[in-house]
């Protein structure tokens, strides 16, 4: 969901946008987008779809990714949860905070599970 959040607000989309953030693409921008499109052929390596084995360095690489980005989406929520009840949000910094970190712990789990599928 964040990479599809900074699409939209990089061709000028102000939906639930941070001050300063509609039209900027920067380098957080470009490393965003990048590791999402690398995330593909890397999923497809994990799932192996051609009836070969992965890497050696594929199972540590995707348990560390792994364990980076749930620990991004926890966190991230835990803020979330906590700046929501002590008043801190702006309107909508919730649902933004709920789908950019929820989306992160998803695919960190995700990534975590696939991982366990690879050969050590």
């Amino acid at each position: 969901m964040y990479p599809a959040l900074k699409v939209s607000w990089a061709l000028g989309s102000s939906w639930a946008a941070p001050p300063g953030a509609v039209g900027v693409v920067d380098a957080t921008f470009v490393v965003t987008i990048a590791l999402s499109i690398a995330a593909v052929p890397a999923l497809a390596v994990a799932l192996r779809w051609w009836d070969r084995p992965a890497p050696r360095w594929a199972r540590p690489a995707a348990l560390l990714g792994g364990m980076v980005l749930t620990s991004i989406g926890a966190s991230g929520l835990w803020t979330t949860w906590t700046d929501f009840f002590a008043g801190r949000l702006g309107p909508g910094d919730e649902l933004v905070g709920l789908l950019v970190y929820g989306g992160w712990l998803v695919w960190g789990l995700s990534t975590i599970t696939v991982s366990r599928r690879l050969q050590a």
